[in-house]
C-alpha cells in the first residue's frame, strides 16, 4: 500500500494535485487505514495514471470524474468507458497534429535563419521589418 506522498513521486506528479484529486472524488477506489490516511494499492496506480492520462490529453475534470464513476460501476459500462477512451484519443490525435505542423514551421524558421547566418543575407520574411 502506498501514501499520497510515494503515489506522487511514482507517477511524478505533485502531493499536493493527487490531494486534490483525491478530494474531487476521481479515485473511489482509495481505501483508508486506521488513522484514516489514504491508501493505494498497487493495482490502483493504474487509476491514477489514467486519470493524469486523461487531464494531460485536455480532458475536463468533470469528465474525468464521470469516466471514473463508470468505471467503479463495472463492466455493464465497458462499452460507454470504450467510447470515452476512443473520442479522447481522438482528440489527442487532433492536437498531436496541430502541434506537429507547429514544430514543422519553427524547423523550417531555423533552418532558414542558419541559411541566412552562412551566406550573410537579409531576413526576408522578418515579421518586423525595420
Amino acid at each position: 500500500m502506498f501514501t499520497i506522498k510515494v503515489v506522487a513521486k511514482i507517477v511524478g506528479e505533485s502531493e499536493h494535485t493527487i490531494r486534490y484529486y483525491c478530494k474531487e472524488g476521481l479515485f473511489p477506489f482509495l481505501t483508508r487505514d486506521k488513522n484514516n490516511v489514504r491508501k493505494f494499492s498497487e493495482a490502483d496506480l493504474e487509476g491514477v495514471r489514467i486519470v493524469l492520462c486523461l487531464r494531460d490529453t485536455g480532458m475536463p475534470i468533470s469528465e474525468i470524474k464521470r469516466y471514473m464513476e463508470l468505471c467503479a460501476e463495472g463492466n455493464s459500462t465497458l462499452h460507454e468507458r470504450l467510447q470515452i477512451i476512443t473520442e479522447q484519443k481522438q482528440r489527442a490525435y487532433e492536437e498531436m497534429k496541430q502541434l506537429q505542423s507547429k514544430i514543422e514551421h519553427l524547423e523550417w524558421k531555423e533552418k532558414h535563419y542558419i541559411e541566412l547566418i552562412e551566406n550573410g543575407a537579409e531576413d526576408d520574411c522578418n515579421p518586423v521589418k525595420l
